[in-house]
């Protein structure tokens, strides 16, 4: 579990997030932390998020993004993002140097402990290509299941069950959504 101020870091895919308002000060309400992406860093495919909304305040740079099948637009400091709740998105930095933004999720849900185990995995080098998939694939069903994360090539009815299915073999076969190691001792979290 995160403490307000703590870091973490993805140097494969040039993410810094400082914690500002965690899961438990809040009660599940809001994950609030400082989300920086190095130069030419972006996240990963076009993704959704099932049961949050998410804000991108910029602070600093130029943050693109490209919301369902639109254009990609670049937002400039002093401007927020708005990502509501299963809205296809991605983001990237725009700038010549780092991008620096406030973000919030509401409610939390996993998404703290997805972030301290997503990015413990890519720093211990268990990530294919630039970071964005665990190894092994049951590791991604596993997060994936239990933060109501889906990708945007598939479709829903494909990717729900067979998304719960590699779920179901990732926890037969040990892996977890927390790790003392990358969740500083904090408590396990079951994925429903």
């Amino acid at each position: 579990m995160a403490a307000a101020g703590e870091t973490i870091e993805n140097p494969q895919s040039g993410e810094r997030v400082v914690f500002k308002i965690t899961t438990e000060e809040s009660s599940g309400q809001l994950l609030r932390f400082d989300f920086f992406l190095k130069e030419g860093a972006k996240q990963p495919s076009l993704h959704r998020h099932m049961e949050q909304e998410s804000r991108f305040a910029i602070v600093s740079g130029r943050l693109g993004a490209r919301l369902g099948g639109g254009k990609a637009r670049i937002y400039e400091p002093g401007e927020t993002l708005i990502v509501p709740c299963g809205t296809h998105h991605q983001v990237w930095n725009a700038s010549g140097g780092e991008v620096h933004a406030l973000v919030d999720f509401e409610p939390a849900g996993n998404f703290e402990q997805f972030l301290e185990t997503a990015f413990g995995l890519m720093r211990d080098g268990r990530m294919h290509g630039h970071g964005a998939i665990p190894r092994p694939i049951l590791h991604v069903a596993l997060l994936s299941s239990a933060n109501k994360l889906y990708i945007s090539s598939l479709p829903l009815f494909l990717q729900r069950p067979a998304i719960a299915l590699m779920a179901k073999l990732a926890r037969l076969r040990g892996y977890r959504l927390s790790y003392p190691e990358y969740n500083g001792g904090g408590k396990t979290t079951s994925a429903a």
